[in-house]
């Protein structure tokens, strides 16, 4: 067994592999996050119970599933099969985390307090199969970095998945806070008594790309009356907080808010749908059929012009992409917006 030393600053040097450090630059961008010590402890913190990584207890979690799947078996047969199926997780584990490709160059990282707590429990375990402890924060992080962005997303921000699902089971409001400064009041969406159907307030969008806090909204001092539909997406919060105030919603409520959720998408639950008029090239055609992500729905054609039911918000998203390809009619606004923005690119290229 590796003796893990922990240095009187500690400080980590982490040789990340190309792949895991380009995901960590990412999410640090995405998650509004300078730090790198700051964002590597957080990701430890949040995630090193349920990484593979962890080998002890992976271990003794499968060792936990197999006595109690095969709890009918005779004892010694028991421990005969248990075994083996331990020893062949025990090697893969091995294998598969402690043999990453070294990286180009090194970063370093302070560890915090809380996370140094993190590392000393381990230290009773993890040396067994990694030589010292930035061996074993690195093959979290390379873990992490391989784990679809809707699941690292949940794992960074695991403090407001907990305190979102805290306000659905007590049905309180949250307050939470975007990045700028804004605050919301939220009435997370609840599932129906006696409801089997999973009804939670987080969502993720149609092509799981991001999660996303839904259920009605309304600004501080507003009445309850005055709420709407509404959606955050996660990583645009900077605080949420659970309060006392209870966030009861009716069946009409929570009906509409998932007829708006299946017919909008949760990214555009704040904005009013309109008929948005457009003309296609041939070659904006094909980019139609091709951009899935954010396509708002066709719902008639009338000669060359295609109408499509949206927010303006999402016709705004979806519709620049295609350049030249789409010309939009109306509404006026939205055509308006349109030049602007093909104008300043102009001005720019000059």
């Amino acid at each position: 067994m590796h003796e893990w030393k922990i240095n009187d600053e500690q400080r980590i040097i982490l040789n990340l592999s190309e792949f895991s450090f380009a995901v960590v630059e990412q999410d640090m961008l995405e998650f509004n996050t300078k730090s790198l010590s700051s964002f590597v402890c957080r990701v430890l913190e949040n995630y090193y119970e349920k990484a593979e990584a962890s080998i002890s207890k992976t271990l003794s979690r499968l060792e936990e599933r197999l006595n109690k799947a095969l709890e009918n078996i005779s004892p010694d047969n028991l421990d005969a099969v248990v075994g083996i199926l331990f020893n062949q997780k025990r090697d893969e584990l091995i294998k598969e985390h402690t043999r990453y490709s070294r990286g180009r160059g090194s970063v370093a990282g302070r560890l915090h307090n809380n996370t140094l707590n993190i590392i000393q429990e381990c230290m009773l375990s993890e040396p067994e199969y990694y030589r010292n402890i930035s061996s074993y924060v690195r093959a979290v992080l390379e873990e992490y970095s391989r784990l679809p962005y809707i699941d690292r997303e949940r794992i960074y921000f695991k403090a407001f998945f907990d305190r979102i699902e805290t306000a659905v089971m007590k049905k309180k409001q949250l307050k939470v806070t975007i990045h700028g400064g804004r605050q919301f009041l939220v009435y997370p969406q609840l599932a129906r008594e006696g409801d089997d159907t999973q009804i939670t307030s987080i969502e993720t969008d149609r092509l799981n790309t991001a999660n996303y806090l839904v259920g009605y909204s309304k600004l501080p001092g507003q009445k309850k009356s005055e709420k709407i539909t509404a959606s955050f997406r996660i990583s645009s919060l900077k605080e949420i907080k659970v309060c006392e105030e209870d966030a009861f919603l009716g069946e009409t409520d929570l009906d509409n808010l998932r007829k708006r959720i299946e017919s909008r998408g949760v990214e555009f639950l704040m904005n009013e749908e309109m008929e948005i008029r457009v003309r296609l090239t041939p070659n904006g055609e094909f980019k139609l059929s091709r951009m899935l992500h954010l396509r708002p729905r066709r719902i008639r054609q009338e000669g060359d012009i295609s109408i499509f039911r949206c927010t303006q918000l999402q016709a705004e998203f979806y519709f620049i992409g295609m350049g030249a390809d789409c010309k939009i009619l109306e509404p006026a606004s939205l055509r308006s917006r349109f030049a602007d923005i093909f104008s300043a690119g102009e001005k720019i290229d000059k």
